[in-house]
């Protein structure tokens, strides 16, 4: 066989490819080769956003997975005093905010002892956090995202939100939150957005895990 012949197409395998799956031998399945989600909960990543003074981030959920995340490190506002928001674009809406499209619940602690709790049974966007983020040097955002993605649709879209940043009034502050989209189709990107002002600094991290 010559060389750069052999592709996808001219393997003899008992099922079709998806993005993110790896060849594993089945010798009772047709050619003994089968596509199959690669063990261990791999970290896939997809791509990397950095942010410089814009006014939206947008992650895509490229490929085929179950499961998401995001990874937010060093995330800053130009305008102080401001909070980072969320919406989603599906293959319809682009950064969709329609009334009532989304529920959240925040709760923070900070370094002081207060603690401090935002929610919605209907907005417009989500909050990854509810306490507001500073533009001072040091002052910035770190989080993990988790997102269940549901193929086939009969579910919401929900984010499971754990973060750390240093408040516009230099407080250390510890987030939990939960964001959820209404409507129960694909979510094909997740968009990042202040309360005010752009998004001064930020790397955004997207993962398919397998």
């Amino acid at each position: 066989i010559a060389d750069n012949i052999v592709d996808e197409a001219n393997l003899k395998v008992s099922n079709s490819a998806v993005n993110g799956y790896m060849l594993t031998a089945q010798s009772g399945n047709t050619g003994g080769l089968t596509w199959a989600e690669a063990g261990g909960g791999a970290w896939n990543l997809l791509s990397t956003v950095t942010a410089s003074d814009d006014a939206r981030i947008d992650c895509s959920l490229s490929g085929s997975y179950s499961n998401y995340a995001i990874i937010l490190s060093g995330v800053s506002p130009v305008t102080d005093n401001t909070q980072l928001l969320v919406r989603m674009s599906t293959a319809s809406v682009t950064s969709d905010g329609g009334t009532g499209r989304y529920r959240y619940v925040t709760r923070s602690s900070l370094d002081d002892g207060g603690n401090n709790e935002y929610q919605s049974q209907g907005d417009t966007k989500g909050k990854i956090v509810g306490d507001s983020l500073g533009n001072a040097a040091g002052e910035s955002l770190e989080a993990t995202i988790q997102i269940g993605h549901d193929s086939d649709h009969q579910n919401s879209t929900r984010l499971n939100i754990l973060s750390a940043h240093t408040d516009n009034a230099g407080s250390s502050c510890t987030n939990n939150a939960c964001v959820v989209y209404n409507p129960r189709v694909a979510v094909t990107k997740v968009n990042f957005f202040m309360s005010g002002g752009n998004v001064n600094y930020g790397i955004f991290k997207i993962y398919g895990i397998s």
